[in-house]
């Protein structure tokens, strides 16, 4: 059996502001798309098996209402790290016609999977390919008051 190298379009968890701030909600999109350009997916809960925040050792789910923009919208329990985790259902793709999947592979540059399938006898058409989009963002949260002391300890070893 053949081992073929994974592609995909790029999926990523985008948050709204990059400096998150302790007591305020984190706000991030689903994005789907090309090279950080793409379309924001709402919060749908019959399109992943998992959607968590976890701070330290503790997991929850994102939860929200459907069709809810940004998808993420939790406010942190705590301050530290932060990880959201997004493990989306299977989704398929069906190939009707040859010329459908060439065409798919030739402009993911992925030529050599065409010979691949043809020496392995796989069909030509009327086919399905199965996918699973993960994702996964970290931030870690500090309160100003941390990182004004954080920074004044950094600036006296310096001058030290």
């Amino acid at each position: 059996m053949d081992c073929l190298p994974a592609a995909s379009h790029d999926f990523w968890i985008e948050p709204k502001e990059f400096n998150i701030q302790p007591n305020f909600p984190i706000l991030a999109e689903l994005k789907v798309g090309e090279h950080f350009k793409g379309s924001s997916f709402p919060y749908l809960s019959n399109r992943f098996v998992s959607f968590t925040l976890t701070e330290g050792s503790n997991s929850r789910p994102i939860t929200g209402d459907h069709g809810d923009t940004p998808a993420v919208n939790i406010r942190p329990k705590t301050m530290g790290l932060k990880v959201i985790t997004y493990l989306a259902t299977a989704d398929q793709v069906t190939f009707d016609r040859w010329a459908e999947f060439v065409s798919y592979v030739e402009a993911e540059g992925l030529d050599s999977i065409l010979e691949s399938n043809k020496k392995r006898g796989l069909p030509l058409s009327g086919f399905s390919e199965s996918y699973i989009r993960c994702g996964r963002w970290s931030k870690s949260v500090h309160s100003s008051h941390l990182i004004k002391t954080l920074r004044r300890a950094r600036s006296d070893l310096i001058q030290y």
